[in-house]
């Protein structure tokens, strides 16, 4: 069996989203796509620069269903991503993790 690298989120991570929406991410693990160093705001649009964790939104969402079906919910009413840019969703590194695991 191979390792793959997962994120796991540790702490509220930053963003537009509420708070006990971002509070209800904590603790759960997706596959690592790769790293950015710009992020869009889900709510704006507006681009921030900084450090990110990159994973699928399908994935994260599916995750995030089996823990919270409300926070799953509130995102996908109120998820925004300008025409053309990737249906990822990025994390703050420092509200992350990453490790290996069987996979």
């Amino acid at each position: 069996m191979s390792l793959m690298k997962v994120v796991r989120i540790i702490s509220i991570p930053d963003g537009e989203a509420l708070e006990w929406v971002r509070v209800k991410w904590i603790g759960l693990e997706f596959p690592l796509l790769g790293e950015a160093e710009t992020s869009f705001g889900i709510l704006t649009g507006n681009q921030t620069d900084g450090e990110y964790w990159v994973v699928n939104s399908d994935d994260a969402l599916s995750v995030l269903n089996a823990h919270s079906p409300e926070a799953r919910k509130w995102w996908l009413n109120n998820y925004f991503l300008p025409e053309g840019l990737p249906h990822d969703f990025l994390f703050n590194k420092n509200s992350c993790e990453v490790i290996e695991v069987e996979g």
